[in-house]
């Protein structure tokens, strides 16, 4: 099985480049893609359960839930961004976990491509 790494530094708020990276994260699980997802920087609040959705626009959360619910795909979003904006693991969507640079570091080694959005 191919597999993709993809560092995500936008929130699921700024704009059409959030919803993009899950567009692509979903069309690659969907073609049976291996995905290590991280979340860095702005991006951890993709993670964060204590953001509400307006009503009326997508709930992209939501769908990195769905997501994450299948065997192929990992999220982790970085300790220190999300301490730094006050998310701890209590605050993480079910599924996602906290993890340091260096398990984005290892992914990287171990994959096929790396995709950046920023």
């Amino acid at each position: 099985m191919k597999q993709l790494a993809c560092l995500i530094e936008v929130t699921p708020e700024s704009g059409s480049l959030g919803r993009t990276a899950l567009n692509f994260a979903e069309a690659c699980a969907e073609q049976g893609i291996g995905l290590w997802i991280f979340f860095y920087g702005e991006g951890v609040y993709t993670a964060y359960t204590g953001c509400i959705t307006p009503t009326g626009e997508p709930d992209v959360r939501a769908s990195w839930a769905r997501l994450v619910e299948r065997a192929d795909v990992t999220c982790v979003a970085c300790v220190t961004a999300a301490e730094r904006r006050g998310i701890t693991a209590a605050h993480v969507i079910p599924g996602m976990r906290l993890g340091g640079l260096g398990e984005w570091t290892d992914a990287m080694a171990r994959v096929d491509r790396v995709v950046q959005f920023r």
